[in-house]
């Protein structure tokens, strides 16, 4: 009976401590919906349209997985006005692009501007600043890791 019992006690503790983390992770959305609208480039910022779409694709994945609505939709798609009290909308600007040089000691820099409001009122919940050095990564590499940056920021701003 001891020999059996031990692994079966394991395994009962690992389901149990399986389940807790499930149970956090799985909170509900904090909003029904968020909007996401692509970002603009201010004058004198040179990135690529395809950094802004890699970026944007990001930012509207990681906003999913991090559950901050219960549906992330693209610009202009139409939420109904009973949901738009508890819709938000994510818009922003990118505010400098610096491409990184050659070597380690020269890291890039990519720099936005994030405003989150209220879909049913526009008014403003949050800004959000972000100043980020970057690795000398590729262009797409880049441009994802900085959209999920901005996912995780915008939950945080919004707690």
């Amino acid at each position: 009976m001891g020999k059996t019992f031990v692994p079966f006690a394991l395994l009962l503790a690992l389901v149990a401590g399986v389940a807790g983390i499930s149970a956090k992770d799985t909170q509900s959305p904090k909003y029904k919906n968020v909007e996401v609208k692509h970002f603009v480039v201010a004058d004198g910022v040179a990135l690529t349209q395809n950094f802004v779409n890699v970026f944007y694709d990001a930012l509207r994945d990681q906003l999913q997985k991090d559950a901050i609505a219960g549906q992330v939709v693209e610009e202009g798609t139409a939420i109904p006005d009973a949901d738009a009290a508890d819709s938000i909308v994510v818009e922003g600007k990118f505010t400098l692009f610096k491409p990184a040089g050659r070597s380690m000691s020269s890291p890039g820099k990519v720099d936005w501007e994030i405003d989150v409001y209220r879909k049913s009122d526009h008014s403003l919940i949050t800004t959000l600043t972000r100043d980020l050095s970057t690795p000398g990564w590729k262009e797409d590499a880049l441009a994802k890791a900085c959209g999920q940056q901005a996912a995780h920021d915008i939950k945080k701003g919004l707690k």
